[in-house]
């Protein structure tokens, strides 16, 4: 069901108070980070009573609700969600990362690959430069591979056990890998130089582009004098970061990459 009215959300809410549920959200592009991005919609599988329903808030091809209704969707089951840690960004809904009731039990993630429809793959080839082309795919494709996805997560779901390990465990994961993601990870620089100094460090490459992306440098430089003056704070980048003990040490500018023998 396509929830565009409010007694279709009436019926959600109704049936989101049975049990345990599963939550995809798809985002309008298919390559934006995620807090560069918008939920296209949400396809929620209900597991008590079998039903699915879309909510959608920008797809062309629905009368959209307002994203603000997202945060009324409360459960007395437990909520599992397709990749929490994206949606953590648009709502502070208490739920699971669905993705970890695979790895608890074979410390794979869901193998959802095949999930794709034809319909996808086309839509990606062809419009790869466009962007929120999640937006105007026919929302009948959406559903379907959202289909195929939940009955993956299904068979995981059947032999799953939650338990206070678990619990404890996808808390301290996920949760804290997006506040490292969200703020960076904070590093001694002293102890960062002396750790890799002592562990055979020999270089670090830094790629075009960087995510500091400021720095207008030639793409190969092996000067010690001009890497020190294109240096910015946010690189780690200095002369006593030559630890080979050669004369060369040949950099490329990108983000940072430590590249160890």
């Amino acid at each position: 069901m396509i929830v565009e009215k409010e007694i279709d959300l009436v019926k959600v809410k109704k049936s989101l108070q049975l049990g345990d549920s599963l939550w995809i959200p798809m985002y309008s592009d298919p390559y934006r980070h995620y807090m560069n991005n918008h939920i296209s919609f949400i396809y929620i599988h209900c597991i008590a009573d079998d039903m699915q329903y879309v909510l959608p808030f920008r797809h062309k091809d629905c009368f959209n609700i307002d994203i603000e209704r997202l945060n009324d969707l409360t459960s007395q089951g437990d909520i599992y969600v397709l990749a929490k840690k994206r949606f953590a960004q648009f709502s502070s809904i208490k739920c699971y990362d669905a993705d970890m009731v695979s790895w608890w039990q074979n410390h794979k993630m869901l193998p959802l690959d095949e999930s794709n429809t034809s319909a996808h793959d086309a839509w990606n080839r062809w419009w790869h430069n466009e962007t929120n082309t999640h937006d105007w795919l026919p929302i009948t494709k959406h559903i379907e591979r959202c289909d195929e996805m939940k009955n993956k997560f299904i068979e995981y779901y059947t032999t799953f056990d939650k338990t206070p390990e678990f619990e404890e465990y996808e808390q301290l994961i996920t949760d804290n890998f997006s506040a490292i993601e969200r703020t960076g990870l904070q590093v001694d620089y002293n102890k960062f130089v002396e750790h890799f100094k002592s562990n055979g460090f020999l270089r670090i490459e830094l790629i075009q582009n960087t995510i500091f992306g400021q720095l207008q440098a030639d793409p190969l430089i092996n000067s010690e004098e001009l890497i020190t003056q294109r240096c910015q704070k946010n690189l780690v980048v200095e002369e006593h970061l030559y630890l080979d003990g050669k004369e060369e040490c040949y950099w490329k500018w990108t983000s940072m990459h430590i590249i160890l023998d």
